[in-house]
């Protein structure tokens, strides 16, 4: 809570300083790098000092080291390696009765001028580190025996550091200045926690998974598109061999049926032509029959309404007359057709004159 209280004052303290210096002067914020030092920069080799105005950066107490109390005297140790910051700072703090409270709930606040640099693995640092000041409470801490050191990765910046700490500032001067209030409050209130910078790794290292698993997961579809691609093809082909191979089999079974129905259909229309063709023939046989039969009763009716009427006889006479037709009738001749009858009678229409034809007895006609 008191840290809490502690940030909004000193909030409301940079605003009206951040106001009331506006008409003077600019106050100097931690600076972005400008493009002339990036151009200076040169891979693998030292910084270089660029400005004397100084920068300032914060840190929490989980950086830092604390050992033994003697009297108000508390040495302490602290050491960062996050870019761009790769240090280590050792000294003595003296916070009075307040001393043994020393810890984590410190907020130490670094000054440095601008002097960019970057590693033979490209990695960028910091090099122009020259004081430094520890808070409890919102109160300052008094710092002696300040020494910083260039650890491994940035050990190449090493003499701008010795360069820097005579560079402008005395040693705690910088802090006392009223006009760098405002960055230096704005500072302790965005301090950098060692948890910041595991969760800082931690996303970083769940990037780098997630691009990772992107990667596999673009060559994994590249790759499942590509064999999709593929099946698709062989399937297609497929499909047009089997659809080729079919048409083949239907315009086969087609012709095959056509060539069928065409038989069938000959077969039919043949034996309906011989259907009829029979049944034509029985008709006109039954056509010539009748008209044969009618031709016949109509000889018969002439003949009956030519024949001469005859002489009433006694039946002695009568019965003498047929005994004597009998004894001279000729032998009797075989049936003949009703064609071979009507040219009979035609013959015997010519000698009609003479002698009528003699009327066949009743047995006889039997």
């Amino acid at each position: 809570m008191k840290r809490f209280l502690l940030l909004l004052s000193l909030a409301f303290i940079s605003v009206n300083l951040a106001f009331g210096q506006t008409a003077k002067k600019k106050p100097p914020v931690a600076p972005a790098p400008k493009a002339a030092n990036k151009a200076v920069v040169v891979q693998g080799t030292a910084p270089k000092l660029e400005t004397k105005d100084p920068s300032f950066t914060g840190f929490t107490g989980s950086f830092v080291s604390f050992g033994n109390i003697s009297g108000e005297d508390r040495s302490f140790t602290m050491k960062v390696e996050y870019k761009p910051w790769f240090f280590e700072a050792s000294g003595t703090a003296n916070a009075k009765y307040n001393t043994p409270d020393l810890g984590e709930d410190v907020i130490v606040v670094i000054a440095y001028y601008n002097a960019l640099g970057k590693t033979a693995d490209s990695t960028s640092y910091q090099a122009g580190l020259f004081d430094l000041m520890m808070y409890l409470d919102d109160e300052p801490v008094k710092i002696s025996n300040l020494n910083f050191t260039m650890t491994a990765k940035a050990a190449a910046g090493s003499a701008v550091l010795a360069q820097a700490k005579t560079w402008n500032f005395e040693q705690g001067k910088v802090f006392k200045m009223p006009k760098y209030d405002a960055p230096i409050i704005k500072a302790q209130a965005a301090a950098l926690d060692k948890s910041d910078i595991a969760r800082e790794e931690a996303a970083a290292k769940k990037r780098e998974a997630d691009s990772i698993a992107k990667e596999k997961k673009r060559v994994s579809d590249s790759i499942a598109k590509v064999e999709k691609m593929k099946k698709d093809s062989i399937a297609k082909e497929k499909k047009r061999v089997s659809d080729s191979i079919a048409k083949v089999e239907k315009m086969k079974q087609d012709s095959i049926a056509k060539v069928e129905k065409a038989r069938k259909d000959s077969i039919a229309a043949y034996k309906k032509y011989v259907k009829d063709s029979v049944e034509k023939a029985e008709q006109d046989k039954k056509k010539a029959a009748a008209a044969a039969k009618k031709k016949k009763k109509v000889v018969e009716e002439d003949e009956e309404e030519d024949e001469p009427p005859k002489k009433k006889t006694s039946s002695k006479k009568k019965k003498k007359a047929v005994e004597e037709d009998e004894e001279e009738e000729p032998p009797v001749k075989k049936k003949t057709t009703s064609k071979k009858k009507k040219f009979e009678v035609v013959e015997d229409d010519e000698d009609w004159d003479e002698e009528p034809p003699k009327k066949k007895s009743s047995k006889k006609k039997k």
